[in-house]
């Protein structure tokens, strides 16, 4: 039987330095951005539904059709979810 050896070192330390530099990118976003943001629906003005300005009081979104596609252009952000009574 051979002697074996460790060959891989390489990946080792490069799993390492990627894993640390992912660890830092969240920390920054986490710092300087708005992480809210990453779980808001959004109109088809680009306006994040319950945050951005104009549509603050509008956390929800509501489709108006289901089809055709693409469903983004029939989308509003409205303050409560319709019944059937308001349809």
């Amino acid at each position: 039987m051979e002697e074996r050896g460790c060959t891989d070192i390489l990946c080792c330390l490069l799993f390492i330095a990627f894993s640390v530099a992912m660890f830092g990118v969240a920390v920054i976003g986490f710092k300087h951005g708005n992480p809210k943001l990453l779980a808001q629906p959004y109109d088809p003005d680009h306006r994040a539904c319950g945050v951005a300005a104009g549509v603050e009081n509008a956390p929800y979104i509501y489709f108006t059709t289901l089809y055709p596609a693409p469903l983004l252009y029939r989308t509003v952000c409205v303050s409560a979810c319709p019944t059937a009574d308001d349809l």
